[in-house]
């Protein structure tokens, strides 16, 4: 049987609570806690519908206290956040006044016919997974108007993989012109992996004919010692950084990275903030068909 959504699990308790006043509050709490396995994902839901039932304003003082995990539990989810946090630190990178430099070394590899800086390129400009890089990635214009960059730094993208459903596409900023991308791109595919662009082959195939030959290029091609480890999480992770420094107006990071991104949940955005970079603040998103309707007006 489909487990309910969380929402409606705590509403579907509210209403329970309201029709049966009976209901002690030890009965409830065992209820939450059947539904969900999970101890961190209990302990959250408990909290928000003690929440709930403290707006109600019908609860006594000891019944609202009762509304908690035990000891053991809170002590239990304590523990799993911390590993979490040390697993980040712990798989964080730091580069130090490396941000804008970055940026114009992968611009640059936009135009390379190595296939390791290529991809490169690609992927740290353009957040793509491998896959969608080599094979599913679709590039076209944006539908929406992005007043403080200009949209040719932007993309309606389609052909996102890890996604549920029919996914229809969303709009992505990208760290170089929208044409130049889309032109490595194809270049891309068509010099390196032609045998893969019909639609007979799946994502799992796509990624054991390309991993390991992209993999051993960029080993080969990268020129920074001080990051031993690049992967395609490295370059999404770059990506994620950049972008967030020149577009993002009002998300925090975590939500920034999983709307790029389009991860399902913010949870699976983690991973991709553990790489801090400075350096940023020198480039310019600006169109030079606007920069030079502003130079137009200073004479």
């Amino acid at each position: 049987m489909k487990r309910q959504p969380r929402v409606n699990f705590i509403r579907e308790q509210l209403e329970l609570f309201q029709a049966e006043p009976n209901t002690t509050a030890e009965q409830l709490v065992q209820n939450f806690r059947l539904h969900y396995p999970n101890t961190a994902s209990f302990a959250s839901s408990i909290s928000r519908f003690k929440s709930a039932v403290r707006k109600l304003g019908t609860a006594s003082d000891s019944f609202l206290v009762q509304l908690k995990p035990t000891l053991e539990e809170t002590a239990a989810v304590r523990a799993q956040s911390q590993k979490k946090l040390e697993s980040k630190c712990k798989n964080s990178i730091t580069l130090k006044d490396a941000g804008d430099n970055l940026i114009m070394y992968f611009r640059s590899s936009l135009e390379s016919m190595d296939l390791g800086e290529l991809v490169m390129g690609i992927q740290a400009c353009t957040g793509f997974r491998l896959v969608e890089a080599v094979c599913r990635g679709q590039v076209n214009k944006p539908k929406l108007e992005h007043a403080s960059t200009d949209d040719t730094y932007w993309a309606f993208v389609r052909g996102v993989v890890k996604k549920k459903g029919h996914f229809p596409g969303h709009e992505r900023p990208f760290l170089h012109r929208r044409e130049i991308i889309a032109s490595a791109i194809q270049r891309l595919r068509t010099q390196h992996f032609p045998e893969l662009q019909t639609g007979e082959c799946d994502n799992t195939h796509v990624s054991r004919k390309s991993c390991k030959k992209v993999n051993r290029a960029i080993n080969k091609s990268w020129p920074f010692p001080e990051v031993a480890r690049v992967t395609s999480h490295f370059f999404r992770s770059f990506y994620v950084a950049a972008t967030f420094h020149y577009f993002n107006q009002s998300s925090s990071l975590s939500q920034w990275c999983s709307d790029v991104l389009a991860h399902e949940s913010l949870e699976a955005s983690f991973p991709y903030t553990g790489l801090l970079v400075t350096g940023f603040g020198t480039l310019t998103f600006d169109s030079e068909r606007r920069l030079q309707g502003l130079a137009r007006l200073k004479f």
